[in-house]
């Protein structure tokens, strides 16, 4: 139902947009991948993509956009990268938008990527704080007990490494004693 309504408003601001604006195409293929025209959508994303300076907003809701087809489609890699792109135009526009790095951390998380999805989710989370963003931050939110919890492992797995190498070198250290 809702999903219907959304669809019928970006028709309507469709009418409305210039045909030849960079917005127009924009919401244009942001419509049809709710539309579900993957193929259609995609093309003039990428397209429209060209026509932007990578440190807008823009840029960064076109790669968002791009980086859904991409989930969608089951294309990993693509997602990841598209994700990145919008992340970084993000912070470049200054907007703070934060899903794509939102997404990214998660999405690094899930491949096992534990230091970047933190730190990725953290940026996200202060974000969306700094912006007063509440739907953002119950979002970003979510995952962080479980990313930091992985985090803290990781770190305890450094640690504890680093004491075996310490312990290591004391020993050769006493053993060379030894010997000489």
């Amino acid at each position: 139902q809702y999903k219907n309504k959304s669809l019928q408003c970006q028709s309507q601001l469709l009418n409305i947009l210039d045909k030849s604006s960079i917005k127009y195409n924009l919401n244009l293929g942001e419509y049809l991948l709710d539309s579900k025209e993957l193929p259609k959508a995609k093309a003039i994303l990428e397209e429209t993509l060209t026509k932007l300076d990578e440190s807008s907003n823009l840029f960064a809701r076109a790669s968002h956009a791009i980086a859904t087809i991409a989930l969608i489609q089951n294309k990993e890699n693509e997602y990841i990268y598209h994700l990145a792109k919008s992340t970084i135009a993000d912070i470049k526009s200054t907007t703070l938008e934060v899903v794509s790095m939102q997404e990214l951390g998660e999405k690094l998380f899930e491949k096992g990527d534990i230091a970047r999805a933190h730190s990725y989710s953290s940026i996200a989370l202060s974000n969306a704080v700094k912006c007063n963003a509440t739907m953002r931050m119950i979002q970003s939110s979510k995952a962080m007990p479980i990313i930091v919890q992985a985090h803290s492992a990781e770190i305890k797995e450094w640690q504890k490494l680093i004491m075996y190498v310490i312990i290591g070198i004391i020993i050769l250290l006493l053993i060379l004693i030894v010997i000489l």
